[in-house]
């Protein structure tokens, strides 16, 4: 079996070629493959990120909406809370007022018992028990202006703090 050197070279080529293109499809075939995994692994994040963005949209908008309820609640407790102080100001007031209607009273009462003592001392008519009702009664109006007095500075203490 004798060998033609120019057949052999034939055949190496086309084996040649058929070896070439055999691992050139197994390349070709292995590349396919590695895209096929490589665009599943990104269609996966990318559906990944697509559902994170969804539910961090919800979320704000979930955050939203408790931040403005909590903002009307906390409005409507200070409108209640303004509506409470404002009506304990007006009692506080209408406290004073009586008060200062009962000093007033007070306090004419007073006047007039100054100008009766006044004129019996100008009269020479006053003895000593009516002296002694006198000053005791003008002692006892004294110390009703000092409670009233007492009683105006609580109410405006607790004024101040309920304010605060």
């Amino acid at each position: 079996m004798a060998i033609d050197p120019a057949n052999l070279r034939v055949v190496d080529v086309d084996l040649l070629d058929r070896e070439f293109r055999c691992v050139k499809d197994t390349i070709a075939a292995a590349q396919r493959a590695d895209a096929e995994v490589r665009d599943e692994k990104f269609q996966t994040f990318h559906v990944r990120f697509t559902e994170l963005e969804k539910r961090t949209k919800d979320l704000d908008e979930a955050r939203a909406v408790a931040l403005a309820a909590a903002l009307a609640a906390a409005k409507e407790l200070v409108g209640a809370s303004n509506t409470n102080f404002t009506r304990q100001i007006d009692a506080l007031l209408a406290t004073f007022d009586r008060q200062m209607a009962s000093l007033d009273s007070k306090v004419n009462d007073l006047k007039e018992r100054l100008a009766l003592i006044e004129g019996q001392k100008h009269g020479g008519q006053s003895t000593d028990d009516n002296r002694h009702r006198e000053i005791m009664g003008f002692s006892s109006i004294i110390a009703s202006v000092v409670s009233v007095g007492a009683l105006l500075a609580t109410l405006g203490t607790l004024a101040f703090h309920v304010s605060h």
